[in-house]
């Protein structure tokens, strides 16, 4: 099998996720095998061949791409940080932010977090790969976090809400389309979830959005997200 070489920030990152990967798969979670690379900042990995993305999201039933996820929250959340649902917020912040942006993090942002799952912490379209077999593998486990479900489903949701591959036509209806397809998806799966979490998560992950685009010059969905969610 092909394998693909990703460097790390540092030799102790790479050796972290080294031992996080092959944790994982151990417990049965359907992730590339991971090996030392030739420096110690790098490893290498397993190069999946199928279909990735929207590809992805086209052809496979959304209960069957959560699977991973469900079978990752069922594991014991140790040896990983508190999620921080601000970690990709907080470096994107300018100090003329408009002041809808300032008050809707203050809300949602410093609530208690809640929930003790193991996140994936980044989950999104681009974390998932179907193989020829049509097994769905997780990909990108880099931010392992404790916390709420809810987090991994928001920032899921948000992503698919916000991208031109996934568009429904109008922002709003891309939005409520999502949210539907990914909570029903996953309560197919027989999993709970709160539904005032999802929202207050779904909020950040917006926002996340909506800061990441800005910042490569894309679309950015301020004045949308602002629209269908945040204004009072």
């Amino acid at each position: 099998m092909r394998r693909f070489r990703k460097t790390f920030s540092t030799a102790d990152v790479a050796k972290e996720a080294l031992r996080r990967t092959e944790w994982l798969r151990a417990k049965g979670i359907r992730t590339p095998d991971a090996r030392p690379g030739a420096t110690p900042d790098a490893l290498t990995f397993d190069h999946i061949t199928g279909s990735a993305r929207f590809d992805l999201i086209a052809t496979t039933p959304m209960p069957a791409l959560l699977a991973p996820l469900a079978a990752l929250h069922d594991l014991p959340a140790i040896s990983v940080p508190r999620f921080d649902p601000l970690l990709r917020i907080r470096p994107r912040l300018r100090a003329n932010d408009p002041g809808w942006l300032t008050a809707a993090l203050s809300q949602h942002g410093m609530d208690e977090l809640g929930g003790t799952a193991l996140l994936h912490g980044d989950f999104h379209v681009g974390q998932l790969i179907g193989d020829d077999a049509g097994v769905v593998w997780l990909i990108d486990l880099d931010d392992l976090a404790c916390g709420p479900l809810e987090a991994d489903l928001g920032n899921f949701i948000a992503h698919l809400a916000t991208s031109p591959e996934a568009d429904r036509g109008h922002f709003a209806e891309s939005l409520v389309f999502w949210r539907r397809e990914v909570l029903d998806g996953w309560a197919a799966l027989g999993r709970g979830y709160d539904r005032v979490r999802v929202d207050r998560f779904l909020r950040l992950a917006l926002i996340r959005r909506h800061l990441k685009l800005r910042a490569t010059g894309r679309p950015d969905y301020g004045a949308a997200i602002k629209r269908s969610f945040l204004a009072p």
